[in-house]
């Protein structure tokens, strides 16, 4: 979707200006008062000029004309706009350097697309570059040494907090144990029995089935032994007076119970492995078993008994030699202020040679193409003056100025951000929403002309509209709203040297009556006192 911009200049002499809301009724008219007149204030200074449109000199009149027309305070919400006219154009930026010198680089030329950051050019740097290098080098060295002497300080120091801690924990602990300390003793204690019937039932459990395994294993040795005894004695038998397919027959037969004798056999010492195995198993792990219960019942009556008083002192003389060891790791672990100095003087030199270069370059402000260069290299440049303009493609924006049909209370105050209702003159019966990018007041002059962009400029979403560069619009800025205001209309006011006023009769007589205006429209003007909804005025 095509984003549009819009500017807007006015004045700052020129007032405020507002449109007529269309939601309210016109004041009407009519030939008598329709409710009753309040007591008027009479005043006898000299007539004015009346800015809504009309003049009175205030001088009384000797037979009163009758009224050409009446007006009746009314109720209604007052919309505060102000007017602007302007014209489609290019989105484009100037920019300029921050100080003065010699163009030493330029990098662009017309037509040519930028990007935003992009270099545009650079002034002579002379030896910037290299006092910038020396000046990090300088600064990185000094950093890595503060650094490195931190980080290995602070290690001493946790190194040492952890070994301080360590050690009034084993203090304390050995002096009153904790009750939970206690049960946790208790509790390993009962552990270590539960493991150790645990372990000779298991371990039992593991001989007693090698065992079983072993005796299965002898009872099928001794199968296996008879079996080929029979097929041996059968094959000397009968294999000389047998045919060769008998003969086979024995032959094999005799094979296979030797093959599962030699099974047997091995199946036999096999078993004997896992049966001696499991034996010397259960004597280990019994004894392990055992060692554990004794360990876990001697922490426990160590934690009831108290530690002897040689264990206290040297409990004592642990926690001093940590604590002296902390200090010393923490006044080693703070950093030299002299160091400290000149690492921050190196951030600073570094900064300021930094700050000279970016003086010294352009940059474009926005992604567009180079409409105009106005140097050349080894060209004087002025600081502030606009060298390059950038124009964005396919961007563009209103730039407008206070119609002349706007009228204010005051002076203007639009701010950036704020919305305005467009209209384009080539498309009259459609309201874009557009907002204000940039007012007169943050304009810059022109070091060379002296003058200053006087637009307000709007950007808006024209959606499908076909806008182009040149065509007219007008827009508004509603400054603000008032609702049930009382009103009339601005040709039933006059004025005066001392303030506004209108007439009204009392008693067949007209009488001038006094009132405070507030905000003041094409068709509205806010009576802030002196009248009430329902009175009537007139004008002759």
């Amino acid at each position: 979707m095509q984003r549009w911009f819009i500017v807007l200049i006015v004045p700052l002499a020129l007032l405020i200006g507002a449109c007529a809301d269309t939601s309210e009724t016109p004041p009407a008219t009519s030939a008598s008062p329709s409710a009753a007149a309040v007591t008027p204030t009479r005043f006898l200074d000299g007539g004015g000029v009346n800015p809504l449109g009309g003049s009175q000199d205030g001088s009384p009149e000797a037979t009163p004309e009758p009224p050409s027309a009446t007006y009746t305070v009314q109720v209604g919400t007052i919309i505060n706009e102000l007017r602007l006219t302007g014209q489609v154009a290019a989105v484009q930026q100037s920019v300029s350097f921050a100080q003065g010198g010699v163009l030493d680089s330029l990098y662009v030329e017309s037509t040519m697309v930028v990007t935003k950051g992009q270099l545009l050019a650079e002034l002579e740097m002379g030896d910037l570059f290299d006092q910038l290098g020396r000046a990090q080098e300088v600064y990185e060295q000094d950093r890595i040494a503060i650094e490195r002497e931190t980080q290995a300080a602070q290690l001493e120091v946790q190194r040492a907090q952890i070994a301080l801690d360590g050690a009034q924990t084993t203090f304390e602990e050995m002096l009153v144990p904790s009750p939970e300390a206690i049960a946790q003793a208790e509790a390993a204690v009962r552990q270590a029995k539960a493991n150790l019937e645990l372990v000779r039932n298991n371990a039992s459990a593991a001989k007693t089935l090698a065992e079983q395994e072993m005796y299965h294993a002898v009872n099928v040795l001794t199968q296996a032994q008879q079996t080929y005894s029979e097929a041996y004695l059968k094959f000397q038998k009968e294999a000389a007076g047998s045919d060769k397919e008998d003969y086979d027959t024995l032959r094999e037969a005799l094979a296979n119970a030797e093959k599962e004798l030699i099974a047997a056999e091995d199946a036999v010492a096999k078993a004997r492995i896992n049966y001696d195995t499991a034996r010397g198993n259960e004597v280990a792990e019994v004894q392990n078993a055992e060692a554990a219960v004794y360990s876990a019942q001697a922490t426990l009556n160590k934690l009831r008994n108290g530690p002897e008083p040689s264990e206290i002192s040297a409990a004592q003389r642990e926690i001093q030699l940590a604590q002296v060891a902390l200090d010393e790791a923490k006044q080693r672990a703070q950093i030299n202020p002299e160091r400290a100095k000149q690492l921050a003087a190196d951030r600073f030199e570094i900064q300021a040679i930094e700050d000279q270069v970016k003086a010294r370059q352009l940059f474009a402000p926005i992604d567009g193409v180079i409409a105009s260069v106005e140097v050349q290299p080894g060209g004087a440049i002025q600081p502030a003056i606009p060298i390059i303009t950038v124009v964005e493609p396919g961007s563009i924006e209103l730039l407008a100025e206070v119609a002349p049909s706007s009228s204010t209370t005051g002076s203007v105050a639009i701010n950036v951000g704020q919305q305005a209702a467009i209209t384009f003159s080539r498309y009259s019966d459609q309201v874009i929403t557009g907002t204000i990018t940039r007012t007169p007041s943050q304009s810059q002059i022109d070091p060379l002309t002296g003058a200053q962009d006087q637009f307000y400029h709007i950007i808006f979403d024209a959606d499908d509209l076909q806008i182009e560069v040149g065509d007219l619009a007008d827009a508004s800025v509603v400054l603000g709203r008032k609702y049930d205001a009382l009103w009339l209309p601005p040709e039933a006011i006059r004025s005066s040297r001392t303030g506004s006023y209108v007439t009204m009769q009392e008693g067949g007589e007209d009488v001038r009556v006094n009132i405070e205006v507030g905000i003041i429209t094409t068709d509205r003007v806010e009576i802030l006192s002196g009248l009430e909804e329902g009175d009537i005025v007139i004008v002759r």
